[in-house]
């Protein structure tokens, strides 16, 4: 997918951004703007996540890690454990490296962005997986969301 294909479908589609600083949330905001995605929604800490993704149905979600009130691994899990929202793919982002962060949530999801990251790694990668739900090519359902964190 190239930033210049403006006119893609996957560009109407809904994507739900969660970090708990207001620059990261406006500057990924800029980043889905600029290659064409206009439907966001924002999430300031992991215990709203999983209620705006229920009331807006997100197509896609971009997760931080370390947020307050309920950090994005409990977020994912109660994402995968709610019918309306398990088979929604998540991105998760990390500024602490990406061993620990893959070791604990390989299982529910397989997308993982260390910080910092390029806007052209963001938009490759969310733009792939809108893409596969999009033609019916996503990787999904997840394990045991019991079995996580």
């Amino acid at each position: 997918m190239k930033l210049a294909d403006l006119d893609h479908p996957i560009h109407t589609k809904k994507i739900l951004v969660a970090d708990d600083e207001p620059a990261m949330r406006e500057l990924l905001g800029e980043m889905f703007r600029t290659a064409g995605f206009e439907h966001l929604i924002f999430a300031s800490n992991g215990s709203a996540v999983l209620d705006l993704a229920v009331a807006e149905n997100p197509q896609l979600i971009v997760l931080d890690v370390m947020m307050p009130r309920g950090n994005g691994l409990r977020a994912l899990r109660s994402l995968r454990e709610h019918p309306k929202t398990s088979g929604i793919p998540v991105i998760m982002m990390s500024g602490f490296g990406l061993g620990a962060l893959t070791n604990a949530a390989g299982e529910f999801t397989s997308h993982f962005l260390a910080k910092p990251f390029t806007c052209n790694e963001l938009i490759d990668r969310a733009s792939g997986l809108l893409s596969e739900r999009l033609t019916g090519t996503s990787r999904m359902p997840y394990g045991d969301p019991a079995a996580f964190v």
